[in-house]
Parts: structure tokens; C-alpha cells; sequence
């Protein structure tokens, strides 16, 4: 197992937000934690990466408990997408990209190497991001943005990319390609994914297994197909819906009828 968690417990306050979760990741996986807002999966996500720390429980990360872990060595096996976009900042898309080479860097000024300038060149490329290279980030468009968070991340040579809704702001074009982008590179250099996302189609179609989350604790896990059920998703999400298989990649799609019950049951 690539990551290793068990008996995952945490807390803010009186309010336990994890409850005694396992959670294993095996190599080259795309896995999807999914669940409505307040089930846990960001605050999963914070845990297995080491910037919350469990109440009780272990996580291991190639064998080696998440807290022993260095930043910079932490930031050579694990890259972070979040949500939020590049700040802006003065600094050319190049600039920001060869930031993701800061775990490499031998001394606190930085200086790239050869391989740190050709990682970049590769990343700027695969994102389609190297026309960019010498824009300012704040005069760039929110797809442009999430292109260059790509190549950032990308540009760490991580094993894990972890992702807790990284398309949140994009439009449908956009969230397609920003999927199929890291599906290519997971494809192509054995990457392993974890992603939080609220959109089950996309979960759907993109995933190898799920873990879905309810009050803190796993509903039920593992393939797409046996998860997105339709008793799962209405105990879960308190919604009927209507399940379809998709045409093409043959995986269960949501739709919704639309006759959704009174908040004030939620």
C-alpha cells in the first residue's frame, strides 16, 4: 500500500469530524473520497497529507508515519491542489511553475539546476502552459490559473497528488480537460491520485474505487460501480435519484428528478 490509515480519528472541539476511519491507497490509483459538506473529506484529506493531525489513529505513507516526514521530503513525494486559485502575485508563469522545484533546492537561495529546468519545461509543455511563461498570473483567465496550479504541482516529480475540489470555479470544458490532462499524466508516470469532489458523474468516470463518507465515518468503499448506488446516494445525500450507465465507459451517471425533499428534513 502506498498510504496507509487506520482508526483515523479527529476532533474540533466536541465535534468529532472523523470517526474511527480506515483508508488504504494502492499504487497508480485514482481514488475519490465523496460525501455531502461536513461528511469529512477535506479534513481526511488535511490528515493524510500531515497538516492536521489525527486525535488517535496512524497514517503511513510508504511505510513511514505522515508526521516524520520533513517538508521538503514530504513535498518530493506529495503535491497539493486545492480549490482556491493562484493568488496573484509579480511573478511570471515560469517563475511560479519553478517554485514546484523548491523541495529540490540545495540552499536557501534559490538556483536551478539543468534536470530542475528541464522538469519545467516538460510540465510547461504537457499543460500547454509554456506560451504563458512569461505572463503575469493575475492577467490570466481562471482555466489559464488552474493550468499553471497543474504545473506547479506537477513540477514537484510527486507519487501522490492529492486534489480537494480543484474545479470548483471552472465551467465544464474546463473541468473535462483539467481531468483528462491528469488522467494522461497518471497514465503516463504512474501517478497516484486522491480527490475530494462533490460531482459524482465526474467522480464516476474518473475514479477506480470510492470512499464514501457519511457523519464522519465510511458508508461504504470501493469500485465506482458498487458504490454510486441508489440506496447509498439517498442515505447519504437524502435525494432520489435516477441511475444510468454511461454509453461509453460503461459506469453508473446521476440524474436527478428534481423532487428533492423540505430542507427542514434535511
Amino acid at each position: 500500500m502506498i498510504i496507509r490509515g487506520e482508526g483515523i480519528t479527529k476532533s474540533y472541539g466536541a465535534r468529532k469530524i472523523l470517526d474511527s476511519i480506515d483508508f488504504y491507497v494502492k499504487d497508480n490509483e485514482w481514488i475519490s473520497i465523496l460525501g455531502p459538506n461536513g461528511s469529512g473529506k477535506s479534513t481526511l484529506l488535511s490528515c493524510l497529507i500531515g497538516s492536521s493531525k489525527v486525535d488517535y489513529g496512524t497514517i503511513q505513507v510508504f511505510g513511514k508515519d505522515i508526521s516524520r516526514y520533513t517538508v521538503k521530503d514530504k513535498a518530493k513525494v506529495i503535491a497539493f491542489l486545492t480549490q482556491e486559485s493562484l493568488p496573484d502575485m509579480p511573478n511570471t508563469v515560469e517563475e511560479i511553475i519553478q517554485m514546484g522545484r523548491y523541495a529540490y533546492q540545495q540552499s536557501y537561495m534559490p538556483w536551478y539546476s539543468k534536470k530542475d529546468q528541464e522538469i519545467v519545461e516538460e510540465v510547461m509543455v504537457f499543460t500547454n502552459t509554456i506560451g504563458l511563461r512569461n505572463s503575469q498570473i493575475g492577467l490570466l483567465s481562471g482555466g489559464e490559473r488552474q493550468r499553471v496550479s497543474i504545473a506547479l504541482a506537477l513540477a514537484q516529480e510527486p507519487q501522490i497528488l492529492l486534489l480537494d475540489e480543484p474545479t470548483t470555479y471552472l465551467d465544464v470544458y474546463y473541468q473535462l480537460a483539467f481531468f483528462d490532462l491528469l488522467k494522461e499524466w497518471q497514465n503516463k508516470n504512474n501517478t497516484t491520485i486522491i480527490s475530494v469532489l462533490h460531482d459524482l458523474n465526474l467522480a464516476s468516470l474518473y475514479s477506480d474505487r470510492c470512499f464514501l463518507l457519511h457523519k464522519g465515518k465510511v458508508l461504504d468503499e470501493g469500485k465506482v460501480s458498487d458504490i454510486l448506488t441508489t440506496e447509498n446516494i439517498n442515505k447519504t445525500y437524502q435525494i432520489d435519484p435516477l441511475l444510468i450507465q454511461h454509453p461509453i465507459q460503461k459506469v453508473p451517471q446521476i440524474l436527478l428528478k428534481g423532487d428533492f425533499p423540505s430542507t427542514t428534513h434535511r
